[in-house]
């Protein structure tokens, strides 16, 4: 199976770099606790 490549430039890998810290940092344990609020409350 062959890599799809998608040329990007180093300004916008550093911009992707930092969108991915952002969103494991900061989004995910966000929507990790909306789900745990729902669970409790019995939404899920």
């Amino acid at each position: 199976m062959a890599v799809n490549q998608i040329p990007v430039t180093v300004i916008g890998a550093e911009l992707i770099k930092e969108e991915l810290q952002r969103l494991r940092s900061v989004d995910r344990p966000n929507v990790i606790q909306a789900i745990a609020e729902a669970r409790a409350q019995g939404d899920l």
